[in-house]
C-alpha cells in the first residue's frame, strides 16, 4: 500500500502546525494559486524559453522547483491560514479576534486578606510528584 496519499495531506498539515501564520500562509496560497491558474501558459513558456535561458539555470531551476510543487504549496498555504486563525498570528504579529476566555476568580480583597508567606514559598507539607523538587 502506498503512503503517498497520506503524506500529501499530513505533510502540509504538519508544516502548518509548525508555521501557523495567517499572513505568510496567504502569500503562499496566492502564489500557488497563481501557478495553478497559469499552469498551461507557464508550462508552454518554460518549454520555449528553456533554450534561451541556459545562462541563468539556477534561477530557472528554483522556479521549476516551486512550479513543480504548486499543489503542495497550495495546501501548505491553506493549512497555514487555518492555523494562523487558531494561533491568532498574522505576519508574526498576534491579533485578538474573539477575546480571552480567562477570568480571574480571586478578588483583590481576597488576595489582600491572605498572609504573604502563602504566596512566597511552597508548602513542604506534601510531596511533589516530580523527581526534582520545584523549589530546587
Amino acid at each position: 500500500m502506498l503512503s503517498a496519499p497520506y503524506t500529501m495531506i499530513t505533510f502540509p498539515f504538519l508544516f502548518a502546525l509548525m508555521f501557523g501564520d495567517l499572513g505568510h500562509g496567504l502569500i503562499m496560497f496566492l502564489a500557488a494559486l497563481f501557478f495553478i491558474m497559469k499552469e498551461k501558459q507557464l508550462e508552454a513558456a518554460r518549454i520555449s524559453d528553456e533554450v534561451k535561458l541556459r545562462f541563468i539555470l539556477g534561477v530557472l531551476h528554483i522556479f521549476q522547483t516551486f512550479f513543480g510543487g504548486r499543489y503542495v504549496i497550495f495546501l501548505m498555504g491553506c493549512f497555514s491560514i487555518y492555523t494562523g486563525f487558531i494561533y491568532n498570528d498574522a505576519f508574526s504579529k498576534s491579533f485578538n479576534l474573539f477575546g480571552s476566555s480567562w477570568r480571574n476568580i480571586y478578588s483583590r480583597r481576597f488576595l489582600d486578606d491572605q498572609p504573604a508567606e502563602r504566596f512566597l514559598m511552597f508548602t513542604p507539607e506534601w510531596a511533589y510528584y516530580n523527581v526534582v523538587g520545584v523549589s530546587w
